[in-house]
């Protein structure tokens, strides 16, 4: 339960607190440890999902998540394609051209962060004006949101995907390692000597 008490309510949290409705079509910008949970949440919401990567090396995965259409960013002509999205859930850290993003967003849409870049998010107000757009954050949620999660996480059998190692040094190396390279799938979790994994 550790994966979704961090990631999982981090993704939950603003499709509960911004009156997503099934039928919604929501981009999840990012698949990774909090973007695969975020396309799980959101498919079970009954949204459309909309999985944006900057690579396709990850469409397989999430589609198996339950994303419906899958984006490379780093392709202008599928950006360009793509359907107004009504939320977009910047799960990701790098910094990021905020506009291109807000661009995708229908009126009155939400560009949710829960990932930090390390430069301040800058974008033009005329985005946002025109069309009524917003960009808000996003952090946990309080503890009866987090068992309203778990509830539903449970309903719907959304489950972390999870790389499991021992605690000890060899492996605290090889998981950091695994993250530095972009390679980890999804969350990592260390386990002492006395966990049992049924």
């Amino acid at each position: 339960a550790a994966p979704l008490l961090c990631a999982g309510i981090t993704v939950y949290a603003p499709l509960a607190n911004h009156n997503v409705q099934p039928g919604s079509r929501v981009g999840i910008l990012g698949v990774g440890g909090l973007g695969h949970l975020g396309i799980k949440f959101a498919k079970a919401w009954g949204c459309r999902v909309v999985a944006l990567s900057t690579s396709s090396n990850k469409e397989k995965e999430a589609r198996a998540f339950g994303a419906d259409e899958f984006v490379v960013t780093k392709d202008a002509d599928q950006l360009k394609s793509l359907k107004p999205l009504d939320m977009i859930i910047n799960t990701v850290s790098a910094n990021l051209d905020y506009e291109s993003y807000i661009n995708l967003l229908a009126p009155r849409g939400k560009f949710v962060v829960v990932g930090i870049a390390s430069k301040p998010l800058q974008v033009n107000g005329g985005l946002l004006i025109g069309s009524e757009r917003s960009i808000v954050g996003s952090l946990v949620g309080s503890p009866i949101m987090m068992q309203k999660m778990l509830n539903f996480a449970g309903m719907h059998n959304i489950s972390p995907q999870l790389e499991i190692y021992p605690m000890d040094v060899d492996h605290c190396h090889t998981a950091f390692e695994r993250i530095d390279q972009n390679l980890a799938r999804y969350r990592i979790v260390l386990t002492n000597s006395n966990f049992k994994s049924d």
